[in-house]
């Protein structure tokens, strides 16, 4: 299983907020990190998702973590998608290339059809892996509840057990 361990390293091209092309790789940037992986551009459920991750930005920084979209589709389709997707102009986090799923064939959370399926990791600044979640191609994510899931696990690690409604900034079990 995932828990606990390192995320593992890979150096992809990546399309930036502002549209740059940059090689990167995810497991050695600073901070946390949420990571989610997606199936494809120009697909149906995965603009709702994207642009809900992106709507909750600025939630994710205030925690301390950067947002990554990955999906094994190359970083000029990433930026074909956004160009032309009236949802999509204005991301405010980065897109990943995982290009011929290296990243997504590590992690073990490619489906039969060749895509990744909707996989989430929360990483934490050593690059532990602290929450991995997957959902069926078909099912969407929701990223208030990632925000929660976040929160909690760095609450977690501080030592505060946290119940399973506890919202973002609550208070932790008393035992």
């Amino acid at each position: 299983m995932y828990l606990e361990k390192q995320f593992p390293e890979a150096v992809l091209q990546v399309l930036t907020a502002d549209k740059q092309f940059e090689s990167l790789n995810v497991a050695a940037t600073n901070g946390w990190k949420v990571i989610y992986f997606y199936p494809k551009d120009f697909t149906f459920v995965c603009p709702t998702e994207i642009v809900d991750f992106d709507n909750h930005v600025d939630q994710f920084a205030e925690l301390g973590a950067t947002v990554y979209g990955v999906s094994p589709d190359n970083e000029f389709c990433h930026l074909a998608w956004r160009d032309s997707h009236p949802d999509l102009k204005n991301l405010r986090h980065t897109l990943v290339a995982d290009s011929g799923n290296q990243l997504a064939g590590v992690l073990g959370i490619v489906s039969d059809d060749g895509v990744p399926f909707r996989a989430t990791f929360i990483v934490d600044p050593e690059g532990v892996i602290k929450h991995a979640s997957m959902n069926g191609l078909a099912v969407g994510r929701n990223a208030a509840e990632t925000l929660r899931l976040l929160d909690s696990t760095q609450k977690g690690d501080e030592g505060m057990l946290c119940a399973a409604n506890r919202k973002v900034g609550g208070e932790g079990i008393d035992v």
